[in-house]
């Protein structure tokens, strides 16, 4: 019989891995990572929310970054791909919120030490 706990850990951590390599440090990232790969990321390290926070902020910002970086063309298309990166910024945005608003983290406290 097979453990789902452990084939679900192993998932987990080659899902982790995939991630990793596409955000820098990672050798092989690419310059400008997928903010998707930070959204997983935030997504998957619920047991570290400052990590999470982090991930959620790098996406945002890339997603930020795309904004500006658009030519605004009012065609359907170019509403329809600014309508998805803003509904993505929401979503990062209202992740980094949950994190916050959960009282199991202890995110209030000012010292790190």
């Amino acid at each position: 019989m097979y453990n789902f706990d452990f084939h679900k850990e192993g998932l987990i951590v080659r899902l982790l891995k995939t991630f990793q390599s596409l955000v820098p440090p990672h050798p092989g990232a690419p310059p400008v990572p997928p903010p998707s790969a930070h959204l997983y990321l935030a997504q998957l390290s619920e047991d570290d929310p400052k990590l999470a926070l982090q991930h959620y902020q790098a996406a945002v910002n890339i997603l930020l970054g795309q904004l500006k970086g658009k030519v605004r063309v009012i065609d359907e298309s170019s509403r329809k791909d600014e309508a998805e990166v803003k509904g993505n910024i929401v979503r990062a945005l209202v992740g980094q919120v949950e994190i916050w608003m959960d009282p199991s983290y202890d995110l209030w406290c000012v010292a790190d030490s």
